[in-house]
């Protein structure tokens, strides 16, 4: 058997089976090719990671299609197999979708065996630089940027992209209230004299020594707050301050009801009442991470959401306005992981899930079907 380049495996029938459903014969052959070859382990490793992280974004109802789709765009973005450049682009886009919990290839051994999942941690990177508020003070971070706080009380915050977080004028003599617009993961410190409030446009928080997440930006039709630790308490002063108490890994959802004819012909109060749903958290393709939280990591996950649904997260991130110019493309799903990736390379990558083009004018994204 001949020695084959990177590109030359990443067109290889046999190869490409071996790294997405092998044969006994693919295992064999492609031990045998490294034992003729040991230098190229590196190079095959590299082409392996390239086709398995491709291979675990697709969906799962359609992978034999679209995993044709795949090769036919891996032989459009290399002509020419002497060149370098195609691979790196494909690297890329396996870096910023790779979801090592979804599919995991053991060499030669048993790869239809799912991975052993693990409790979810609490995955928080903290920004390099830390800011410490006064009583009275307002932090607001700007489009693409996020800050990490610390309270008088010796509570930390990391405050995403576009929030603003104030505290109150006797924060730490008299009370523990903050107000935010924005979204925010709250690592609180335990004080049962004084119980820690996070007030929103929709929700109040109440909480004594907790970490959570809330999210909950102005004009958001979906605003959220998910316990990782602890007990809280939600308030919704619009249903006559009802209350709903929160336990570890939950998530209190508050969605604006859409405005249908049956709606508008009932009360005032009924129209303007959101949905309010408890759900589990989300815990991320690696078992690991949550996604409710992966933000604080300069991260964004996708898990299995419809385009329609990731609309305001993937605004957020991409600093764009997201357009659809037909109905059809709302429905689409995606899985996916992005990290420190521009906008056409995410795009890219997502379409070799669901056939779609798009048009970028200034910060406004359309996107069509093909």
């Amino acid at each position: 058997m001949d020695k084959k380049t990177r590109d030359q495996l990443l067109e290889d029938e046999s190869f490409i089976r071996f790294c997405t459903r092998p044969t006994e014969s693919d295992k064999s052959h492609w031990a045998a090719y490294l034992a003729n070859y040991p230098e190229e382990w590196a190079t095959v490793e590299d082409a392996r990671q390239l086709l398995v992280s491709l291979y675990g974004v697709l969906k799962e109802e359609d992978r034999k299609q679209q995993l044709d789709r795949l090769k036919q765009s891996i032989a459009e973005q290399i002509p020419e197999i002497k060149s370098a450049v195609p691979v790196k682009r494909w690297l890329a886009y396996a870096a910023a979708i790779l979801l090592p919990a979804l599919i995991l290839y053991q060499w030669f051994g048993n790869s239809t065996q799912p991975p052993a999942t693990q409790p979810p941690k609490i995955l928080v990177k903290k920004a390099s630089d830390t800011k410490r508020l006064t009583a009275s003070q307002q932090y607001q971070t700007t489009a693409g940027g996020k800050q990490s706080l610390v309270l008088p009380d010796g509570s930390t915050v990391v405050l995403n992209t576009n929030s603003t977080l104030t505290l109150s004028t006797s924060f730490g003599s008299t009370n523990r209230t903050v107000q935010l617009i924005g979204e925010a993961f709250f690592d609180i410190k335990h004080d049962p004299a004084t119980p820690f409030f996070v007030t929103t446009p929709k929700f109040t928080v109440k909480v004594h020594g907790t970490a959570f997440n809330v999210r909950a930006f102005k004009g958001a039709r979906q605003v959220e707050a998910a316990l990782i630790r602890g007990s809280v308490e939600v308030i919704l002063p619009a249903q006559k301050n009802r209350s709903i108490f929160l336990e570890p890994n939950q998530k209190l959802v508050l969605e604006d009801k859409d405005l249908t004819p049956a709606s508008v012909s009932g009360s005032a109060r009924d129209i303007l009442q959101p949905i309010a749903t408890v759900l589990p958290i989300t815990i991320g393709k690696d078992g690991n991470s949550i996604i409710e939280t992966i933000w604080t990591r300069n991260s964004l996950e996708i898990n299995d959401e419809r385009f329609d649904q990731l609309k305001e997260k993937f605004e957020r991130w991409f600093q764009v306005q997201l357009v659809f110019e037909d109905e059809a493309i709302k429905q689409y799903r995606f899985t996916a992981f992005f990290e420190n990736i521009p906008l056409d390379q995410a795009l890219e990558a997502m379409q070799l899930s669901n056939s779609f083009s798009y048009e970028l004018n200034d910060k406004t994204l359309k996107i069509r079907s093909k």
